[in-house]
């Protein structure tokens, strides 16, 4: 039995890029051999290309980061609308650090006991207004403002929220976090270590804003 009972997972990838198709494929059956996760096939979703696509002039962000913040709208509309209650959402370069394997079980089982109100737990991350250790536990923090969105769990309330935020917000996904996390909503982060960083290799978006521009 799964440490978590996920009844989703989704992993944001264009098709074209195979490669990291199959490292996020090989990197997310880690954890299922670990007993972490659930032995469900992750969905893939393939987010519009930039060419040819509508890129509204308020939104702060080149049109590559606009097409993935939609991308991570489109999945939470999906997951709420099929009724899904658990979802891990990841960007196709994550990678599972070390602690995430040996202290996810504990970081789990704090937040059911001593964190409730949660709506989101974002597992990796660089901090950007800090992170406040919650009192009695060892591994949960109340995430005060991270960017990267490449790996969060999400509940049904915490859809709504995010969902909420992202379409009033119109900024990048991860920083629009970042106002919603400063502000009220209720997520949280491993204390210490992160449990998921990102691979190094070849960037799309990169490479559309050296050919589009910001």
């Amino acid at each position: 039995m799964a440490v978590i009972d996920l009844d989703a997972i989704r992993i944001i990838s264009l098709e074209e890029r195979t490669d990291r198709r199959e490292q996020s494929t090989s990197e997310f059956q880690k954890a299922v051999d670990a007993g972490i996760f659930p032995d469900i096939k992750p969905e893939f979703v393939n987010r519009l290309k930039p060419a040819g696509s509508l890129w509204p002039a308020s939104f702060s962000g080149h049109r590559g980061y606009y097409q993935a913040t939609c991308e991570h709208i489109r999945i939470l509309e999906e997951l709420f609308q099929n009724k899904k209650d658990l979802a891990l959402i990841l960007e196709d370069d994550f990678v599972f650090t070390k602690s995430f394997f040996d202290h996810f079980e504990t970081f789990w089982q704090e937040i059911q006991t001593d964190a409730p109100d949660w709506l989101a737990l974002f597992l990796g991350g660089t901090d950007q207004n800090g992170r406040s250790p919650i009192k009695g536990t060892t591994q949960v923090a109340l995430n005060k403002g991270s960017t990267r969105s490449h790996a969060y769990i999400v509940n049904r309330a915490g859809m709504w929220r995010l969902y909420d935020h992202l379409f009033c917000d119109r900024r990048v996904v991860d920083w629009s976090y970042v106002n919603m996390m400063s502000s009220d909503a209720c997520c949280y982060s491993p204390s210490k270590e992160w449990y998921v960083e990102t691979r190094e290799s070849w960037s799309n978006n990169r490479q559309c804003i050296a050919k589009y521009g910001s």
